[in-house]
């Protein structure tokens, strides 16, 4: 994952991770696959309710902002 400086990371086990993955992981009760996403719904990366983040792969996250860019949100 690249790292963004505007996402809260923890470390876990001895590793970093992004605080919003770690969360998701936690609620569905399984690892997240390196091909998912997790998606913060209202777009502000400091907001992790678990009613604002969504699992996504890797195109439907592509698909997902191409097609905010044509809409003009």
């Amino acid at each position: 994952m690249k790292r963004q400086p505007w996402y809260s990371r923890l470390t876990v086990s001895g590793k970093r991770v992004a605080l919003h993955r770690h969360l998701m992981a936690q609620h569905l009760g399984r690892l997240l696959c390196v091909d998912e996403i997790v998606h913060h719904r209202d777009h502000n990366p400091r907001n992790n309710a678990i009613g604002n983040l969504a699992v996504m792969s890797r195109m439907e996250h592509g698909i997902h902002h191409l097609a905010k860019t044509f809409r003009n949100d």
